[in-house]
């Protein structure tokens, strides 16, 4: 089954709007605000780590995205003159609010989380806004900055893992450094 088929036949209907809007910085903008609200109110630092590591990895996510997507490298899937599709801003920013609650409350709050990513990507593609690649790329930026930015993961004796994208002319990747 192709990937293009998900366009066509849109799955899921107008369900797809509720992946629009969770693929939006609302969830990582409640997440910090909840997080850095309580650290204030009740001194507690590991609270407000939380929050500055959402911010961070929201705020950097959204510039390097928006900055590719700046560059017109891709027309999106259907095909209105709209060259923003690569990379996926949704993923990303979706990614960057699942990595962080994956990094700061572990698997029983993070899989839900990518749970949500995965479905803000079925949503985008649903509504003919990206390819795979574009929502591949975007959760990898996402992710980079959600783990990278963390400062509590080299003190936890994991690996460290650095993804960057790469632009030159009309081709683009992604490289990925690696510390175990």
């Amino acid at each position: 089954k192709s990937w293009t088929e998900i366009g066509r036949k849109k799955p899921l209907g107008s369900a797809s709007s509720v992946g629009y809007w969770l693929g939006r910085w609302y969830p990582n903008a409640a997440y910090a605000g909840a997080f850095l609200l309580y650290g204030e109110i009740a001194s507690d630092e590991e609270s407000v780590r939380k929050s500055t590591l959402m911010i961070r990895a929201t705020a950097y996510t959204g510039l390097v995205t928006e900055g590719i997507k700046r560059l017109h490298l891709e027309e999106r899937p259907r095909k209105d003159g709209d060259f923003g599709s690569f990379p996926s801003g949704h993923a990303s920013n979706s990614f960057a609010f699942a990595g962080v609650v994956y990094r700061n409350h572990g698997p029983a709050f993070g899989i839900p989380a990518f749970a949500m990513a995965a479905f803000v990507g079925l949503s985008r593609m649903n509504d003919n806004a990206h390819y795979v690649t574009d929502l591949t790329f975007g959760g990898a930026i996402g992710l980079g900055y959600a783990f990278g930015l963390d400062p509590t993961w080299s003190s936890r004796g994991g690996a460290e893992v650095a993804i960057a994208p790469i632009v030159d002319g009309g081709s683009y990747g992604a490289a990925v450094l690696a510390d175990f």
